[in-house]
């Protein structure tokens, strides 16, 4: 989304891809949904009524769970297998910059990482990404 101000074109996303190879910022792309989708629609954290709260209410039988799992999109599937591939250091950076939506210079120091390395290993996992990507197709 950009707005335009006389013959200026503004970009207000943070996260620009003009610089980023075409093969990379498609992988920006998937990771962005991926994020979106870990972000809205995982499963995770505590749930609304735990199973002894739900046999307190409702007796015998409540501990069953009825719950809907979720699917994962194909595409958000292979991107999470490829960020579960990825070693400690890149899976931290690529969750950080993805999950958190803060600066990258209080990403880089959440990870005790100088902002220069933190944006080398952003690239490298991206890459490595790509590459998990390609070879997942």
């Amino acid at each position: 989304m950009s707005a335009t101000s006389g013959s200026t074109t503004v970009n207000p996303d943070r996260r620009a891809r003009s610089h980023m190879a075409p093969e990379i910022q498609l992988v920006h792309l998937r990771l962005e949904a991926w994020s979106r989708w870990a972000r809205d629609k995982a499963p995770g954290g505590w749930p609304e009524r735990t199973i002894l709260g739900r046999l307190i209410e409702e007796g015998p039988g409540a501990s069953h769970g009825t719950g809907q799992v979720s699917d994962m999109p194909e595409p958000v599937a292979i991107t999470d297998r490829a960020v579960a591939h990825l070693s400690g250091e890149d899976r931290a950076v690529i969750r950080e910059y993805y999950l958190k939506w803060a600066p990258r210079e209080l990403l880089a120091r959440r990870l005790k990482l100088s902002l220069r390395r933190f944006d080398a290993v952003l690239n490298r996992a991206r890459w490595r990404v790509c590459g998990y990507i390609s070879s997942a197709i």
